[in-house]
């Protein structure tokens, strides 16, 4: 009788648990993309490749970008992680503004801190702003001013 009573209590407890991890999954977004930059302006050059991945949540967003950036001849390695809080820029559009940002760099990052923020952020604004849309919750459509507009699929 008590094998039975424990078996019952543990099947409730795998459910419960079973319950919460799909509930928490389908709160957040993920996904992953290659990226490609080409950028010629006032004789500045900028050429990277490399991936980019999001996680998003209700709250919150933690960017992740690898790879190689050539700018006016010199090259670098980038990795960095971007974790924000992200609220409404415009209502009806897909613009977001950024706050509380964090940002830490990989060892092997060797790139110019400015040189990242501007192409993350642009140097005329205060504002960090990003375009998010999510698609049939399949699809992140992402962009900014150095990144038009990239999609990835949720992973």
């Amino acid at each position: 009788m008590l094998s039975k009573t424990a078996l019952i209590i543990l099947l409730i407890n795998i459910i419960v648990i079973c319950f919460f991890i799909g509930y928490d999954s389908s709160s957040s977004f993920s996904c992953e993309s290659e990226f490609s930059i080409e950028q010629n302006i006032n004789n500045e050059t900028v050429h990277s490749q490399g991936i980019i991945s999001f996680e998003i949540t209700d709250n919150n967003v933690f960017i992740s970008i690898d790879g190689l950036l050539t700018h006016n001849e010199n090259k670098y390695i980038v990795s960095r992680k971007l974790k924000a809080a992200y609220k409404k820029a415009n209502n009806g559009l897909h613009w977001y503004k950024l706050y509380k940002i964090k940002q830490s760099r990989d060892d092997t990052d060797n790139i110019n801190d400015n040189i990242a923020d501007d192409l993350l952020f642009g140097t005329k604004s205060e504002d960090k702003i990003i375009y998010l849309n999510k698609l049939n919750n399949n699809l992140l459509l992402v962009g900014n001013h150095t990144f038009p507009q990239y999609g990835c699929r949720r992973q």
